[in-house]
């Protein structure tokens, strides 16, 4: 049986209010993101200029090379989990399922309402 106009609303209101339930996650992920990108580039740089702190003897003496090693393993997994891959191709795919439903809908509102339903 054909979806009817009504239905093809319906579900362009769900997959919408879908989409901007996602917005304010995929927001909150990115700006970890951004955060994390910062905070890893600021420790490679200190890496890089106390080279010689995490060499020799004193290695270990003040604590610095196993407080370092957290702190990059921990934003390294923070990282890894903040990419949000999956969440951002989630969005996309309800931004493209929402035009092709807003297209459909438009189709059928210019009496062309059986290839809309064809196209469901």
């Amino acid at each position: 049986m054909p979806a009817t106009k009504a239905e093809l609303k319906a579900l362009l209101n769900d997959a919408c209010a879908l989409a901007e339930s996602l917005k304010p996650e995929l927001g909150r992920v990115t700006k970890e993101k951004d955060g994390l990108e910062g905070e890893l580039e600021e420790l490679s740089e200190k890496l890089k200029c106390n080279e010689d702190q995490f060499s020799g003897e004193n290695a270990e003496d003040d604590g610095a090379f196993p407080l370092w090693l957290c702190r990059l393993d921990r934003i390294a997994s923070l990282y890894k989990w903040s990419e949000g891959e999956e969440l951002v191709q989630f969005e996309l795919l309800l931004t493209g399922m929402a035009e092709r439903l807003y297209e459909l809908l438009l189709a059928s509102d210019q009496g062309s309402y059986k290839d809309t339903t064809e196209a469901l």
